[in-house]
């Protein structure tokens, strides 16, 4: 069973494995033992929830982003919904978008991709690798492309 070498601590659930999952938007996933397919189960936001959500995390987020802009070198627009962030040195552009079919915030930074799910219990989008809402996980992007000082988003 490729699946279950794959996946060793998975639950079988017939004839498939099993995983549940802390993400609030995605209850459990399953994964097929021989083809390594999986798919995801379980409720998610609804449509007009997760755009009342995202929607106000980025707007707080955009505010947030145009304090700080006179404190440290890159420049906020919003454009359709999209935030991008520009800066001049080193040139670079971040860009947070709503995905609206998975329900996540994505974020393109640093030549990575950032998934956010939306986390009920803090009311925050989260990046559920490291935990950090939202706020913090930009500031911290901002400040590791900067490389000088720390910058604050309240």
């Amino acid at each position: 069973m490729l699946a279950g070498n794959l996946f060793p601590s998975l639950p079988r659930t017939g004839n498939y494995l099993s995983y549940s999952l802390s993400f609030p938007s995605i209850r459990s996933f399953y994964v097929h033992p021989m083809r390594r397919e999986c798919w995801y189960t379980g409720s998610m936001l609804d449509e007009i929830t997760f755009r009342r959500h995202a929607d106000s995390a980025l707007e707080s987020l955009k505010k947030a982003l145009i304090l700080a802009e006179s404190d440290a070198d890159f420049e906020v627009e919003e454009q359709n919904g999209v935030l991008n962030i520009s800066f001049d040195e080193p040139p670079s552009k971040f860009v947070l978008t709503p995905n609206t079919p998975v329900r996540q915030i994505w974020i393109s930074a640093l030549s990575a991709s950032f998934k956010l799910d939306w986390d009920e219990a803090a009311q925050s989008f989260v990046f559920p690798k490291t935990g950090e809402a939202l706020k913090p996980l930009v500031a911290r992007l901002i400040t590791e492309h900067l490389g000088n000082g720390k910058v604050i988003l309240s």
